[in-house]
């Protein structure tokens, strides 16, 4: 799996792309005059349905990106999602 900890400075388009299992994907959020930065890392893609892990970033200014940022998510079940490999 792809690992990004840090947003880089540049390189972002507006372009689509297309969710790649095992890829993972840095974006910029525009608030007024204040970036963000996230990412999302594709753990499963399927034709209606998108599972991923995501990291924000907490501090303005700090490039750096917390897994979930802190936040709860949903807990493992431990069953396979219909379609999914």
């Amino acid at each position: 799996m792809t690992s990004i900890d840090f947003a880089p400075a540049s390189g972002y388009s507006r372009n689509m792309i297309q969710a790649v299992p095992g890829y993972a994907y840095v974006f910029e959020i525009v608030e007024g005059t204040t970036l963000h930065y996230g990412a999302l890392r594709m753990t499963h893609v399927g034709r209606d349905y998108l599972i991923f892990d995501w990291s924000f970033q907490t501090d303005v200014g700090n490039p750096e990106l917390q897994i979930r940022a802190g936040q709860s998510v949903a807990l493992s079940t431990g069953t396979t999602v219909s379609g999914s490999k």
